[in-house]
């Protein structure tokens, strides 16, 4: 796997102003993210789950690089007749990271 390249996470939305920015770790804008409608200007359920999307890509990027990782260890160390309580217990909590990673990606953290 190669080192990210993008922008340190977490990610964060303020919502102080539209359109809303998207600000990295170092709080330094790295997107705006309208969420309102161009025409109703009302705001739009699509948009505001695009943007959370977009804020969740870091840990979302993170929890999917462990669990291909975690999942590697599980299936070498049950290739080799014997699943560890250390590959189990490593997979177990990468699912928990990925749990949180989607949760945030889908608006509920």
């Amino acid at each position: 796997m190669t080192s990210p390249k993008h922008s340190p996470g977490p990610w964060k939305m303020n919502v102080a102003r539209s359109p809303a920015s998207i600000l990295d770790a170092n709080s330094d804008c790295i997107a705006k993210v309208f969420l309102t409608d161009a025409v109703t200007k009302r705001r739009d359920q699509t948009h505001v789950a695009n943007a959370n999307l977009i804020v969740a890509a870091p840990e979302l990027l993170a929890a999917l690089t462990e669990l291909h990782s975690a999942a590697d260890a599980y299936r070498r160390s049950v290739s080799r007749g014997r699943a560890t309580n250390e590959a189990i217990n490593r997979m177990s909590a990468t699912l928990l990271q990925a749990e949180r990673a989607i949760a945030k990606a889908e608006g509920r953290l």
